[in-house]
C-alpha cells in the first residue's frame, strides 16, 4: 500500500523549513549592530551571563514546541498552528495576534537595520534626506513581500543567497580580528586594536565606573535587547 501523500503542494524541508530561518532571524542585522554595544557595557562575563539566561529560555520553549507537536500532526502554520490548536481558539487567537504583531515589528526593526548598515559603510556617498531613507525601506518591504507571494521555492532559494551572505559576513570578523591593522575613527566612535590581551582584560568585567551603568537594571535593559536576537524557534 503505497503511502498517503500530504495534500497542499510542495513543503519546505527541515533544512530550508527550520534550520535556515532559524539561523537567519538569529544572524539578524540586529546582531550585527547591537552585540558590540552590549558587550562593551557588560563585559565578557555579562554577555555570557545574559546568552546563557536566553538560551535556558529557548530549551524550554523547544521542549514544549517538541511535546505539542508529538501529540499530533503539524501542518502548514507553523508555531500558531501548533499554538491555536493546543490552547483552543480564546488564547490561541490572543496569541497569535501578538505572535503577528511581533513578526510585523521585527520586519521593520531588521529593515531599519539594513539601511542604517548600508549608511554607515557608504558613508557620506549615501544620500541625506528622510524620505531617501524612508523610499529606501519601502523598496525593501516591497521586495520581501514579492518574494513571500511568489511561492515556498522563491522562499527557499532567496534565503539560501541569504545564508551564504551571512555566512561570509560572519567567517570574516575572526579574519578581519587577525589581518586588519589596528585604526581609530574618533568620528565615527570607533577604536580598533586587532587581537589583543589587554583588550580582552579591559572588556572581561562590566564596566561599573561608567555613569551609564546601572547594574542590575542595566542587565535587564541590554537583555531586553539581546533576547530578541537568540530566540528565534518559530520558524514558518
Amino acid at each position: 500500500m503505497e503511502p498517503v501523500k500530504p495534500a497542499g503542494g510542495a513543503r519546505l524541508g527541515t533544512i530550508s523549513g527550520v534550520y535556515i530561518p532559524v539561523y537567519l532571524n538569529i544572524l539578524s542585522i540586529l546582531m550585527f549592530l547591537r552585540f558590540g554595544q552590549i558587550l562593551g557595557q557588560v563585559g565578557f562575563i555579562g554577555i555570557l551571563g545574559l546568552l546563557l539566561a536566553a538560551y535556558c529560555i529557548d530549551l524550554l520553549t523547544v521542549l514544549s514546541l517538541s511535546a505539542i507537536a508529538s501529540n499530533g500532526e503539524v501542518k502548514g502554520g507553523g508555531a500558531y498552528y501548533l499554538i491555536s490548536r493546543s490552547l483552543g481558539p480564546e488564547f490561541g487567537g490572543s496569541i497569535g495576534i501578538l505572535f503577528y504583531l511581533a513578526q510585523a515589528l521585527n520586519t521593520a526593526m531588521n529593515v531599519v537595520g539594513l539601511i542604517d548598515c548600508i549608511r554607515l559603510n557608504m558613508g557620506s556617498n549615501f544620500p541625506l534626506g528622510y524620505w531617501t531613507g524612508y523610499g529606501l525601506q519601502t523598496a525593501a518591504l516591497v521586495l520581501c513581500t514579492c518574494l513571500c507571494l511568489l511561492g515556498s521555492s522563491t522562499f527557499a532559494k532567496a534565503s539560501n543567497a541569504l545564508l551564504i551572505i551571512l555566512t561570509v559576513a560572519v567567517m570574516s570578523i575572526p579574519i578581519s580580528a587577525i589581518l586588519k591593522s589596528p585604526f581609530e575613527d574618533a568620528a565615527a566612535g570607533v577604536k580598533f586594536t586587532g587581537i589583543s590581551v589587554d583588550t580582552l582584560i579591559g572588556n572581561f568585567a562590566p564596566r561599573a565606573s561608567d555613569s551609564s551603568y546601572e547594574g542590575l537594571k542595566t542587565f535587564r535593559d541590554l537583555f531586553g535587547v539581546l533576547f530578541p536576537r537568540v530566540h528565534s524557534t518559530s520558524p514558518p
